[in-house]
Parts: structure tokens; C-alpha cells; sequence
């Protein structure tokens, strides 16, 4: 599912909607078929109810533990693992696969105890295949918070596109993590002296770039600025190298190898920003 949106929540105001959101990528439905072909751009409306489950922890064998949806991955598949992670019998199949894993954490934010919660298609060694690429995860446990890593468990999705079709070139990051980005003093600091000189409190600059394997934004290039001329698109290009985002999309994809494009505003005196989605 994509293009997910609140349509309403009860109580108002105190974060369900949110929390449905944050739920989508966990989800894959059967897609509506035209002559016997799956078709996407259905809309569907789906309610979404939440209990309280306490103090959010959850008991495995008689062991409490807390239980995450997302982690600040240190490492994670690359793209070119994943796409060689493509099952053989579903090659010719199926174009798509997705997996939903849930595991515990090592002290050192590696995964352990794996096991498949979701398998859409089943059979064709998507399961398995997200199995073994867990070996090369690990997570930043200071994600964690107060909460030991070896008592943290996830449920988290991985996503598979077959690499011979273009919906593998055409990838795209609906909702960057951004886990890294300038300090105030970097913005100020990077607003151009011409757009000062001229009187200018504030431009855009626009650029694109790519993501490297541990979310780095790498080959950037200027594509527009305004006010042109005075140096905008020159301040968010040097900007640029300053961002990272999480390299595991929420929609369970590898975010290296994808162009983004990236507006930064700069204001003569700038507050603390983060981009907006690309």
C-alpha cells in the first residue's frame, strides 16, 4: 500500500492516526485483478483499533521484553545483496514478495531468533530468503533508549522487487528517516554572502543525490534555486554531505543506489529544520 492517509480518529488529537500510519508498511493485501492481472490504485479504507498494552512491554517465555517497529540501523543490505536475494522459484513469478520478521537483539544490536510472522506469496522462498539477509543487520542500540538491547524485540518488514523489472530500477523513498542532518550553526554559517549583500533573508536551494550504503547523500548536483543567482543552490549543494537518513526504509528496501531530490531553505537566521520529503 502506498499514498496511506488518516481519513479520521477517535479520540482526536492524541496520536492514532499516526500510529495507524506507522503501521501500513507492516501490511500487503491481495491485489484487485483485470483479467486475471494483479492492477494497482485500488483505494482502500482499513479501521485500525489500539489497546493499551501496558507499560508497551511484552513477556516471551517468561522474559519481559520491549517491543520496537523500527531501529537506527548501523548495517544493513545493501541493494545489490537484496537484489540477489530474489528467490530463484519465484523469478518469472512473482515481481514482488514481502516478509515481515520478528526478532530479538544480541547486547551488540545484532539480530537473533528470527522467525517469519508474514510471508505474501508463500512458497516461493521469500522466508527464507529475508532470513539469511538478517545476518547483515545491526542496530544503533542507543535507538533503544533506557531499554537493554538484548531485552528489545522488532517486528520489521523486508520488501522484495524482482531486479529484472523496473519497478527495481524506479525504487523510491516515500518517507526518508533522517538520522542525520546540519547544525544550526552550519546553516548560518553556509547562507550565501551575496543573497546577504543584497538584502536577501531567505532562499531555497534544490538538489539531488544519491543514497549511499549507510544513508550518506553522495553525488549531489544543483537542479534550481530561488532567487537565482546568488548563490543558493551553491549553499545546499555543500549542505547536502551533512544529511543522512536511516538506511532501512520503513517499507522494508535498501535506500543505496536511489536518487533523491533534496529543497534545503536557508534563512539569514535559521532555526533548526529538517528537509522536506523528497
Amino acid at each position: 500500500m502506498d499514498s496511506c492517509r488518516v481519513l479520521s480518529e477517535e479520540p482526536a488529537g492524541v496520536g492514532f492516526g499516526g500510529a495507524a500510519l506507522s503501521l501500513t508498511p507492516l501490511m500487503l493485501m491481495t491485489p484487485r485483478k483485470i483479467n486475471g492481472q494483479p492492477v494497482a490504485g485500488a483505494p482502500v479504507t482499513i479501521p485500525i483499533s489500539f489497546i493499551f498494552p501496558g507499560d508497551s512491554a511484552r513477556e516471551i517465555g517468561g522474559k519481559a521484553f520491549f517491543q520496537v517497529s523500527t531501529a537506527i540501523w548501523l548495517k544493513s543490505p545493501s541493494a545489490a545483496v537484496v537484489a540477489a536475494s530474489f528467490p530463484k522459484a519465484a523469478a518469472g513469478k512473482s515481481g514482488t514478495g514481502h516478509v515481515v520478521l520478528g526478532c530479538s537483539f544480541t547486547k551488540d544490536g545484532l539480530l537473533r531468533d528470527c522467525a517469519v510472522v508474514q510471508e505474501v506469496p508463500k512458497g516461493q522462498g521469500f522466508g527464507k530468503s529475508a532470513l539469511e539477509l538478517t545476518k547483515k543487520f545491526q542496530a544503533n542500540t542507543a535507538s533503544f533508549g533506557d531499554h537493554k538491547p538484548d531485552a528489545v524485540v522488532i517486528r520489521f518488514p523486508i520488501h522484495f522487487i524482482d531486479p529484472a523489472t523496473a519497478d527495481w530500477q524506479s525504487r523510491a523513498i516515500a518517507k526518508p528517516q533522517w538520522t542525520d542532518a546540519p547544525t544550526v550553526k552550519t546553516v548560518a554559517e553556509a547562507f550565501p554572502s551575496q543573497a546577504k549583500a543584497a538584502g536577501i533573508k531567505s532562499g531555497l536551494g534544490r538538489v539531488e543525490c544519491t543514497v549511499g550504503s549507510e544513508g550518506r547523500l553522495a553525488d549531489c548536483q544543483t537542479i534550481s534555486e530561488s532567487p537565482t543567482g546568488l548563490g543558493f543552490g551553491d549553499a545546499a549543494l555543500k549542505l547536502a554531505g551533512d544529511f543522512a537518513m536511516n538506511s532501512w526504509t520503513a517499507e522494508g528496501l535498501p535506500v543505496d543506489g536511489i536518487r533523491v531530490a533534496l529543497p534545503i531553505r536557508l534563512v539569514d537566521d535559521p532555526a533548526p529544520t529538517t528537509p522536506t520529503k523528497p
